[in-house]
C-alpha cells in the first residue's frame, strides 16, 4: 500500500537530525497503533484470516486480539507508556525520574482507564501488563526501587525511542537510559537490551538511513546482543513469520528485539508502511516490537517522510506530534 508523506510527495526525503529524532516519536505511534486490532494474535493463519477481510491489514476496523479490544486508531499498553513517557519529558523539560513516576500512575493507576474489573477475554477495555502491575504496586508502598526486578519485557527497549529523540548524539543517552530503564524494569536483561537499542536508534537519528546500521553497532554493544545480531542477519532472508518464531515473537527478551531487528533487516526505509506489515502479520506481540521498528523508520525518513494518511487514523496523532516536535526542540 502507498502512502501519502507528511510533506505531501512520495520522493525521498532529505531530513534533518532534529525531523529524524521527531520522525522517530511519530513512527513509533503509528507504528502501534496500526498493529492494535491483531495485538497478541499468536495463531498466524487466524490472525492473516482476520485481515483478509480488508484491503490492508493495517487499522483494520473489527478488534480481532484475544485478550483485550479496544476501538481501532487507540494505542496498546507499550505507546501509552510510550506516550507517559513522552509527556513527562516534554513537561519536565528532559528526563526526571519523579515525573515520569507520576505519568505512570496516572496513566495505568487508579482512576485511569485501566482501573476496571476484568472478567473473560477478550476484555473491552485496555490489558494492563504484569510488568506494569508491579511497578505500580511498588511505587503505592513508597519504594526507592519501583523497578521489576524479574521482568524481561521489551518496555524499555520499546521507551528508549524517546531517550534518543532528545539525547541522541550527546554523551547523555546512555546514563538517561539506564535511568529510565530502572524505573519499571531494574535489572541487567533490560538493560542490556535497551542500551543497544538506543544505540540504534542514536545511529539513525544522528547519521540517517543506514542498511549497515546493525552491523557497526556490534562492537559497542554486549557480546550476547551482538552475537544475535550475528544470527539475525546470518537468517535475514528467512521469511519474516518464520524467523519471528524462531526468535521468539512474544513479550520477552531477547527474542522480541531480534525478531524486530529481523524485519528492520529487511526493511525498505523509503516504505515505512510496507515495512512494518511483516511484523504485523508476524503476530504474537507485535505491537511492542512495531514501536521499535516504527522508531526505527521514523528516524530514518524523518517526520516529513512518515505516512499522512496513518498518522490521521491515530487517536492522539496531533497531539504526539506536537508533543514530538516540543521535544526536538529542547535538543
Amino acid at each position: 500500500m502507498g502512502s501519502t508523506p507528511l510533506c505531501g510527495t512520495s520522493t525521498p526525503i532529505m531530513s534533518s537530525v532534529t525531523s529524524r529524532a521527531a520522525g522517530a516519536i511519530v513512527g513509533s505511534f503509528i507504528a502501534d497503533a496500526a498493529c492494535l486490532p491483531v495485538h497478541w494474535m499468536y495463531d498466524q493463519d487466524e490472525l492473516a484470516a482476520a485481515v483478509s477481510k480488508y484491503p490492508t491489514p493495517e487499522f483494520i476496523p473489527e478488534p480481532a486480539g484475544p485478550f483485550y479490544r479496544l476501538p481501532t486508531g487507540k494505542n496498546s499498553a507499550y505507546g501509552d507508556h510510550l506516550f507517559a513517557l513522552l509527556k513527562s519529558v516534554v513537561d519536565s523539560n528532559g528526563f526526571d525520574r519523579e515525573a515520569y513516576q507520576k505519568g505512570l500512575k496516572a496513566m495505568f493507576g487508579p482512576g485511569s482507564a485501566y482501573d476496571y474489573e476484568r472478567s473473560g477475554r477478550p476484555v473491552l477495555g485496555p490489558w494492563l501488563p504484569g510488568t506494569m502491575k508491579k511497578f505500580l504496586a511498588n511505587y503505592e508502598a513508597g519504594k526507592e526501587n519501583t523497578g521489576d526486578t524479574g521482568s524481561s519485557d521489551c518496555d524499555g527497549v520499546d521507551n528508549t525511542v524517546i531517550m534518543a529523540a532528545l539525547y541522541g548524539g550527546t554523551p547523555e543517552l546512555m546514563s538517561k537510559v539506564e535511568d529510565m530503564v530502572k524505573v519499571v524494569q531494574n535489572n541487567p536483561l533490560c538493560l542490556k537490551y535497551s542500551t543497544a537499542a538506543a544505540k540504534l536508534l542514536e545511529s539513525y537519528i544522528v547519521n540517517g538511513a543506514d542498511p549497515s546500521a546493525l552491523e557497526k553497532i556490534k562492537p559497542s554493544v554486549e557480546a550476547e546482543v551482538a552475537q544475535g545480531i550475528e544470527k539475525v542477519l546470518g537468517d535475514k532472508n528467512k521469511p519474516h513469520n518464520q524467523a519471528s518464531k524462531e526468535f521468539g515473537y512474544a513479550c520477552s527478551l531477547p527474542g522480541n528485539f531480534l525478531s524486530a531487528l529481523h524485519c528492520l533487516a529487511n526493511a525498505d526505509a523509503q516504505k515505512f508502511t510496507e515495512s512494518v506489515r511483516p511484523t504485523l502479520l508476524a503476530g504474537g506481540d507485535n505491537c511492542s516490537r512495531a514501536i521499535f521498528i516504527g522508531g526505527c523508520l521514523g528516524a530514518q525518513l524523518g517526520l516529513e517522510g512518515l505516512p499522512l494518511d496513518l498518522l490521521s487514523k491515530v487517536e492522539r496523532g496531533s497531539e504526539v506530534k506536537a508533543l514530538a516536535e516540543k521535544l526536538v526542540a529542547m535538543r
